[in-house]
Order: structure tokens, then sequence, then C-alpha cells
């Protein structure tokens, strides 16, 4: 994001006609071209800049930080071959476009592989995992391993954690992008932008290097899923730390529950069984399903 009051500016340029089209018409008319109807870095210097030292284009770098981190992108005028930096038009990035509106959806490009959840209020049932999440969360990075068979819960434990946090939970299917790095950039991107707790589903250890890399720079709580032990990888020390999640209670449950519906022959759908595992419980004390290694850990 935006580091300086500078590249605020340019920003809020970009995201003006975004708000109202009128603005379209108002660039054209600066830039005296009624085709022109989006800001360019010409228009940008122009509008905000006084001395001719201030005029400078390193804002506009390809490592600068609003294009380096993908904020927005610089496109060329179609009317005019090869068109120099100052007449390229300042295009953000639609995930930006999107949060800065609070239109409280998730980035479409995403929607193949990620769910934007609400999780229901199902309790936590694991005491230390939630304080060490809790006293994580906003302040420092924490990555947390579900290790278990399928169907051991990992992601409902992530979902109790979000519920227990106040917050939703980007629920992501990493099967097809461990190695596409443009679309981790965004998930990250967009956990961090939503304020949610990142749930990775399907990661087998050790993992690759693009999600290592994007795991390293990731400033908050992430948690992954997978069935193999985790392993350290060769780039760099991450600081996973492993939760257990053993195939007991909750996959009981479950097979009840499916058991009922089919003696009464009733109708469910895939997810009904394990909706009703999670918000009906067969005794007033739970019993963990996912237990973290770290009962002992301290309350700060």
């Amino acid at each position: 994001m935006p580091s300086s009051e500078f590249e605020l500016d340019v920003v809020l340029l970009a995201l003006a006609p975004e708000v109202d089209p009128r603005y379209e018409r108002l660039y054209g008319y600066l830039q005296d071209d009624v085709n022109r109807r989006l800001p360019t870095v010409g228009l940008a210097l122009d509008l905000l800049t006084v001395t001719a030292r201030e005029r400078t284009r390193r804002h506009f770098g390809a490592e600068a930080p609003l294009l380096g981190r993908r904020v927005l992108r610089l496109e060329p005028d179609p009317h005019t071959e090869a068109a120099p930096v100052a007449d390229r038009f300042l295009v953000l990035d639609e995930q930006i476009v999107d949060v800065l509106l609070d239109q409280g959806s998730l980035d479409r490009r995403l929607t193949a592989y990620c769910e934007l959840l609400a999780p229901p209020p199902a309790p936590l049932e694991d005491e230390a995992l939630y304080r060490m999440v809790r006293d994580a969360w906003g302040r420092a990075p924490l990555r947390l391993y579900f290790q278990g068979p399928p169907g051991a819960a990992q992601r409902r434990t992530a979902e109790a954690l979000a519920g227990a946090l106040a917050v939703p939970v980007l629920a992501v299917d990493t099967e097809d992008i461990l190695h596409d790095d443009a679309v981790l950039e965004l998930i990250f991107r967009e956990a961090t932008l939503q304020g949610v707790l990142l749930h990775l589903d399907d990661v087998e250890s050790p993992c690759t290097p693009a999600l290592a890399d994007r795991l390293a720079a990731y400033a908050d709580v992430v948690t992954l899923a997978g069935s193999r032990p985790w392993a350290p990888t060769k780039r760099r020390p991450l600081g996973v730390l492993t939760v257990p999640c053993p195939p007991g209670e909750a996959t009981r449950r479950r097979t009840t529950w499916r058991q009922a519906l089919a003696a009464y022959g009733a109708e469910a759908a895939p997810a009904d069984p394990d909706a009703l595992a999670v918000r009906f419980r067969p005794s007033r004390r739970p019993t963990s399903t996912c237990r973290s290694s770290v009962e002992g850990y301290p309350s700060r």
C-alpha cells in the first residue's frame, strides 16, 4: 500500500473515476483531450508537485511501492504508439478499488480458489491454541500447521478460531496454485486488506518456494492444513508450529449423524452432517479435534 503522502494522493487521483464518472470528463479537460478520461503520470506530476526537484518519476518505477506491490499499473494510451511514461494511464488494481470502496466481497480473480466465510458460532475447544492466536493477532506473525488425515476437521478448527476472534476466515484450496506466485500474492494481500484469518487447505510439506516466500513475508496469523508431518524448507526458516488433528470425536459425530439421517430416510446435502456435528454434540463437555501441542502456553 502507499508509503507516502504523494503515493496516497496518486491512489486517490486514480480512484476518483470509480467514485464519480464525472471525473473522467474533468480529466479529459485538464489533459486537453476528451479521450484521456483517466489520469496519466504527467497529470499526477502536474497536480501533485510544485518544484522541478519534486517532479520525478521515481514513484512510477517498476520497483517503486505503487507498481512493485501492484497497487496500480501503467497502461499505454491506445491511440498513441510507444507512449512515454508521462502519457501512460494510472489504473488501480481492482482488488484495491474494491477495498477502498468498501465492497466487502472477495476479489473476482480468487473465487475459483477461495471462500470468504463468516464462521458459525462454534465453540473453540482448545483454550491454549486460542490464547496463542489471540496474543499474536495483529501484533506478530504466527504460522500454524494443522496436521491430520482428511476429515480431521482442520478447516472447522480454523473457522472456530476465526469465530473466537470475531473475524471472517479466508479459506483457500491450494491444490492448483502452490506454484503460482501471482495468485498467492493476491490471496495474501486479500487477507491483509480484509482483516481476516487466512486458512490454506491441502498444503503438503515441504511447501513450494512460492508459498514459502509469501509465508515469510506475511506479518499476521495464517493456518495451514495437510496430512504429512511438516518439514522445514531449505530456503529459509518459517517457524511453523504443528497442531495435531487426529480423526477423533468430530469424525464419530459426523458418522453418527449420517447413520441417523439414513435410518429415517432423510435426504441430506453432503455438508449437512458436518454442520450438525459442529452444532450439536453428544455431551456437555466437548472433546478437542485439533489439540495443540502447547498446552502450557502462558498468557501475556
